[in-house]
């Protein structure tokens, strides 16, 4: 039987294409006119208040609506005290990349302690000043700042090696989105596995706006092998894109990329990683970077944005289910 999906997301579909008609095009139209000058800029800000309100709302809401679901046990966020623990203490620590602190983050939080139970929360800021307001969050939280990660891969170097490589327009602002901080979120959470002082042999990388609703496992009981290492759970069911596949060969000279058994992805909302695995795999990339004659001249993080940057891997934006108040993206 399918293991029970068990977090807050999106599990909408993309619609097939369809051949827009004329209706459709005169609305475009009249929409695009509606966005040009000081009437659009009106529009956005509207737009921004009203997503604002729903975003408290919502977060007033939501635990509420859990509480109803779940009668009679403690709802993570319902209350000022958390809830106790409903999973056993497992020796894993979770690596989660948050911009900035928000009251989704803090419910992930407290959801994440009573129904995964981890060693640490770790997580990646865009600046050491706000590690303050997540430390708060649990005793178990750690924090870091995103550019002592990786030393010389920061968001602004990813940015312009992205306009070197594409042009000015290469780092362009969807929605808040830029794509320097989508790349930028990729290579921190490889550099996590060797980065982070102390770091479980098996973590599990997390997304800040993602909410447990019940206890999660992420490794079982069995053993593997010979080895005897900890079987861990892999998160299964996510897009299939077809722009990784080729982005998977050139980054690791060749390999095909497999998918999961059922046929699904593996890019879903968190992903149990082992650190002996993404050593291997930077290593990996490593080779194919010293083979890749357009960039093996530059210094190594320069070089390894370039790598990562010009392999074509698509921005997704719109894929992902982002949760009440959570703030924009990188």
């Amino acid at each position: 039987m399918a293991q029970r999906e068990s977090l807050l997301v999106s599990t909408a579909r993309p619609r097939a294409s369809r051949r827009l008609g004329g209706g459709a095009t005169t609305r475009r139209r009249r929409l695009a006119r509606v966005l040009r000058g000081e009437r659009g800029v009106l529009f956005l800000l509207l737009l921004g208040v009203l997503a604002l309100v729903a975003s408290h709302l919502a977060a007033a809401i939501l635990p509420r609506v859990l509480a109803a679901y779940r009668p009679g046990v403690c709802v993570p966020g319902s209350g000022l005290a958390p809830c106790p623990p409903e999973a056993s203490r497992v020796d894993v620590d979770v690596v989660s990349v948050a911009a900035k602190p928000t009251c989704v983050t803090h419910v992930a939080v407290l959801a994440l302690n009573q129904y995964v139970n981890p060693r640490r929360i770790v997580f990646v800021t865009s600046s050491a000043s706000k590690c303050a307001t997540l430390i708060a969050m649990a005793s178990n939280v750690e924090c870091v700042a995103e550019d002592d990660i990786v030393p010389g891969v920061t968001k602004a170097s990813v940015r312009d090696e992205l306009r070197r490589l594409h042009g000015d327009g290469a780092d362009a602002d969807k929605l808040g989105r830029s794509r320097s901080g989508w790349y930028l979120q990729q290579l921190v959470k490889l550099g996590a596995a060797d980065a982070i002082e102390g770091l479980s042999d098996v973590f599990a990388v997390w997304d800040s706006d993602m909410i447990p609703l019940w206890p999660t496992r992420l490794v079982s009981e069995g053993r593997v092998g010979a080895s005897g290492a900890r079987r861990v759970v892999r998160q299964i069911g996510g897009y299939v894109i077809g722009g990784y596949e080729k982005s998977y060969e050139t980054l690791t000279g060749g390999e095909t990329l497999s998918y999961a058994p059922d046929g699904s992805g593996y890019v879903a909302h968190h992903m149990v990683m082992e650190r002996r695995f993404v050593r291997e795999l930077l290593a990996t990339f490593e080779r194919s970077l010293t083979l890749t004659k357009k960039i093996s001249s530059q210094p190594r993080p320069e070089a390894f944005i370039v790598l990562i940057t010009t392999t074509g891997i698509p921005c997704h934006e719109g894929r992902t289910c982002d949760c009440p108040c959570a703030p924009p993206g990188y």
